[in-house]
């Protein structure tokens, strides 16, 4: 978890995956604790193979915390919280195999090319 808390802070603002806007309805489903906890509805605002920001209600979540990110009909997208900034959730997606792939196909299926 501290390794993962100092990446983010040493990552600035630098991207290595470009971000598409788009609006998408996702659903959020709370792991910090290992165990299934709330889930939240939101929208995405920016897309990219390595994550996302969406607008997600009142999460009580912290950078950190680990999350499934699921869209419409599609497979659960493993996840961490990267940033919570004015009611933005940035969430950045494991980056293993199983993710990425899960990621292209929903992307293709939302109309999204990154």
């Amino acid at each position: 978890m501290e390794e993962f808390l100092g990446a983010m802070e040493r990552a600035g603002d630098r991207r290595q995956f470009e971000r598409v806007p788009a609006d998408l309805p996702i659903t959020v489903l709370c792991m910090a604790t290992g165990k299934p906890g709330p889930t939240y509805p939101g929208r995405t605002i920016d897309l990219s193979a390595a994550g996302l920001a969406a607008r997600i209600g009142q999460m009580a979540n912290k950078p950190g915390d680990d999350l499934l990110v699921g869209g419409q009909g599609d497979h659960a997208i493993p996840g961490r919280v990267a940033s919570i900034v004015d009611g933005v959730v940035r969430i950045q997606f494991r980056m293993n195999e199983d993710s990425m792939t899960m990621m292209q196909q929903a992307l293709k299926k939302a109309g999204v090319t990154l």
